[in-house]
C-alpha cells in the first residue's frame, strides 16, 4: 500500500498527469471542480453536501484511494469537501468537531485504512476543526455496495455507537463520510449521535451518486 502510494503522488488523482511537486491536482481536472456543491437531504433530515457527483474521473479518484490504497488521493479530495462547505457556508459552518464514519475490524484490517477518516482528517487541517474518533461501528455486517436500497436501509440500523457520550453533548458535528448512495449509513450514524446529545449534524463526502 505505501510503495503504491507513493509511486501515485506525482500524479493526478483524476486523469493521472504528472504533477508538480507539491500539487494535488491538476491544473486542468482542478478548472473542472463543479463551482456549486451538490446537495441532498438524508432520511433522517440531515442536510449532505458533496464537491462531486460519483461519476468519471471523481470516482476514479474515489475507487483508486478505496481499492488501490492510493491514499493521496483523499488530500485532494479532502480540500474539495471544505471549499464545498465554504461555498455553502461562508462564514463557516459552526461545527464544533468532525466525526467520520466507522468500518467494521474486518474491513479495516484487510484494507489498512479507513478513507472517510483520511478524508475527516484532511477536513480538519483545511477547516481548523477538529477531528475525533467517537463513533465506532458494533455490527459486522455485508458490504453495503452489494446490498439493495431496501437492504440497506434495513442492515444499517443500530450499527453504530458513540464512544463518549459527554464528549457529543450539545455539539454541533460535520459527519464525514466518502460516499453517499442511500443515505441509511449516514442517518443511522447521525442517529447514533443525536442520541447521545449531539445538538446538530450536517454531512458532507466526496461524492454523491444520483439515485432514480
Amino acid at each position: 500500500m505505501i510503495i503504491l502510494d507513493a509511486l501515485m503522488q506525482n500524479k493526478c488523482p483524476y486523469c493521472g498527469k504528472p504533477l508538480k511537486h507539491g500539487m494535488t491536482e491538476c491544473n486542468s481536472c482542478r478548472a473542472d471542480f463543479p463551482e456549486a456543491p451538490k446537495k441532498t437531504v438524508i432520511s433522517c433530515g440531515d442536510l449532505c453536501i458533496a464537491p462531486f457527483v460519483y461519476r468519471d474521473r471523481a470516482a476514479k479518484a474515489l475507487k483508486d484511494l478505496k481499492f488501490r490504497s492510493i491514499v493521496f488521493n483523499s488530500r485532494s479530495l479532502g480540500c474539495a469537501m471544505a471549499e464545498a462547505l465554504s461555498h455553502e457556508y461562508p462564514r463557516g459552518t459552526g461545527a464544533d468537531i468532525i466525526i467520520s464514519v466507522p468500518m467494521t475490524k474486518a474491513r479495516r484490517r484487510k484494507r489498512g485504512f479507513n478513507q472517510s477518516e483520511l478524508l475527516a482528517s484532511e477536513l480538519s487541517k483545511q477547516t481548523g476543526i477538529p477531528f475525533e474518533k467517537l463513533l465506532i461501528r458494533v455490527v459486522e455486517s455485508e458490504h453495503q455496495h452489494s446490498l439493495s436500497l431496501e437492504e440497506r436501509k434495513k442492515h444499517s440500523k443500530d450499527y453504530y455507537r458513540v464512544t463518549d457520550n459527554s464528549r457529543i453533548k450539545g455539539k454541533s458535528i460535520l459527519l464525514v463520510d466518502d460516499i453517499i448512495t442511500s443515505g441509511s449509513t449516514l442517518s443511522s450514524c447521525s442517529q447514533s449521535l443525536k442520541d447521545a446529545g449531539a445538538k446538530s449534524i450536517l454531512c458532507v463526502v466526496a461524492a454523491m451518486t444520483i439515485i432514480s
